[in-house]
């Protein structure tokens, strides 16, 4: 959950409080979102609640949170854990990360929305769970600026190997 959150200071003199310094954080309101398309160039044509055809190649996109920029700490951590239906969808070892927004780095420059970052992330896969999880690296995550903001999605490629209603779940994290 998001919101504003007040941490006061006090200083006790002889018995009588003062307040000395009151600092607000406005914490953002994390909303990663799932979805199932056919193929990158269609990621606005949903499948979800749609039928999959057996042995159809589709992707899961993973749509990450927004991070404000000019935050207060540095991102450290931003990743996707996939919990995906073994039974019914095989994992292809396929996947593409890119920016949703514009993202400034350090040294300047900037990557525009839309820049594939696949090759900043790592993957992990366990098959027997039916699980992936793909993180951005460190180094990655500290050469962005602190005055930039940052959105990033994923798309895992997968093929349908069964038949059935299918639900899927993902964890962002972020920062921990």
């Amino acid at each position: 959950t998001g919101g504003k959150y007040e941490n006061t200071a006090y200083q006790i003199d002889f018995g009588l409080a003062y307040v000395t310094e009151t600092v607000v954080n406005n914490v953002p309101k994390l909303d990663p979102q799932k979805d199932v398309v056919v193929d990158l160039s269609q990621k606005d044509k949903s499948l979800d609640g749609k039928k999959i055809a057996m042995n159809q190649v589709f992707n899961y996109r993973l749509v990450g949170a927004h991070i404000p920029a000019n935050r207060a700490t540095p991102l450290t951590d931003y990743r996707f854990n996939d919990d995906y239906d073994e039974r019914h969808a095989a994992y292809n070892g396929v996947y593409k990360a890119y920016t949703l927004v514009d993202v400034t780095l350090k040294d300047g420059s900037v990557l525009p929305k839309g820049t594939e970052v696949t090759k900043y992330t790592l993957q992990e896969v366990d098959t027997s769970k039916g699980t992936v999880t793909i993180r951005f690296d460190k180094d990655f995550l500290e050469s962005l600026a602190e005055k930039s903001e940052f959105q990033a999605d994923v798309y895992l490629q997968m093929t349908r190997i069964t038949s059935g209603e299918v639900e899927n779940t993902v964890l962002h994290t972020v920062n921990g």
